[in-house]
């Protein structure tokens, strides 16, 4: 769940003693280079493919429906995390800040985070509430459209505050503090998730509801993704109590860490990849973006923010040698 931690740093820093002969450091060295560019290339592929989001959300009218609008609230928040988690690094390691901005850094990185795993979920119930509940969503339109948004966002405000004003304290476990913290609040995403789950196999769906099915699917695959993530956190955690003196194990502990880090990272790729195989609209923005071939989709044309208007029943054909309108 975390993709930068404080342990990283502070393995690394550790002295070489008689447990890590120089070969074996050597290499342990340039797996973690190595580790460390597919994780850049990974964050980079992520931020682009948020920006690319955003931009087609924005650009293309077919595309800004609720439940598009809710994922373009998950690339922006996406995009914060992503860059967050840079801003914090290169202050960490390249500046001299005290105590309590670095427990402030540490909690504007996992509240972005944290309002992730309950975008993902605000989508799930965006989905299931019109396609399963209609005359629910009629009746309560503000309040599934903006409450339950508002409610993530105070329980993260919460969340991160409560976390920060411990780290504050100098607690000595600040770091397994705001794990702890994400762990509850991404449990409680988790079940909300299985809720809908379960809920949706004893009523049948609208007509139009597996047009938009993706809106479901995105955050359970997304949260399985961050699921395995989190185990292997909480695995280096563990591990770290149990074997903190033995520095060739902490060090190994490094690359569970990273793959985790990558695990998260790779989300929003996730993300755009199932949107450019589920939804038609997507798949047609994405090719109007590259200036591909349309012919398949020329019944779907209006996706274009622009229309030509005044051009009525008005056919053209082009050939080599000639115009012919009808």
């Amino acid at each position: 769940m975390s993709s930068e931690d404080l342990t990283t740093s502070s393995w690394l820093s550790l002295d070489v003693d008689e447990d890590i002969n120089e070969t074996s450091l050597y290499w342990d060295l340039h797996i973690f280079t190595i580790i460390e560019i597919v994780r850049l290339i990974i964050r980079l592929s992520a931020l682009i493919s948020n920006i690319y989001l955003i931009v087609i959300i924005i650009r293309f009218m077919k595309l800004r429906t609720t439940i598009n609008r809710v994922i373009f609230l998950y690339a922006v928040i996406s995009t914060g995390f992503l860059t967050s988690g840079v801003l914090v690094t290169i202050i960490a390691r390249f500046t001299s800040v005290d105590y309590y901005t670095d427990c402030l850094l540490i909690g504007v990185e996992k509240f972005t985070e944290i309002l992730l795993h309950f975008a993902l979920t605000l989508l799930a119930i965006s989905w299931y509430v019109p396609s399963y509940h209609p005359a629910l969503n009629n009746k309560y339109p503000l309040v599934l459209k903006y409450g339950v948004g508002v409610c993530f966002l105070v329980i993260s405000i919460t969340a991160t505050g409560f976390s920060i004003v411990n780290c504050s304290n100098q607690n000595a476990k600040y770091y397994q503090m705001y794990f702890t913290v994400e762990l509850l609040c991404f449990s409680l995403c988790a079940i909300i998730l299985i809720g809908l789950t379960i809920l949706k196999r004893y009523k049948k769906p609208a007509l139009d509801a597996l047009e938009t099915a993706y809106a479901f699917s995105i955050p359970h695959i997304v949260f399985i993704i961050s699921a395995l993530a989190t185990l292997l956190s909480v695995l280096v955690l563990l591990i770290e109590s149990q074997v903190s003196t033995y520095q060739k194990i902490l060090f190994r502990l490094v690359y569970l860490e990273q793959i985790s880090s990558c695990l998260d990272l790779a989300e929003p790729i996730v993300v755009l990849y199932i949107l450019a195989k589920s939804s038609k609209h997507f798949k047609i923005a994405y090719l109007k973006c590259c200036k591909k071939n349309l012919q398949n989709y020329e019944n779907d044309l209006d996706v274009s923010p622009t229309t030509n208007a005044g051009s009525g029943n008005n056919v053209t054909f082009h050939r080599t040698s000639e115009n012919i309108w009808m």
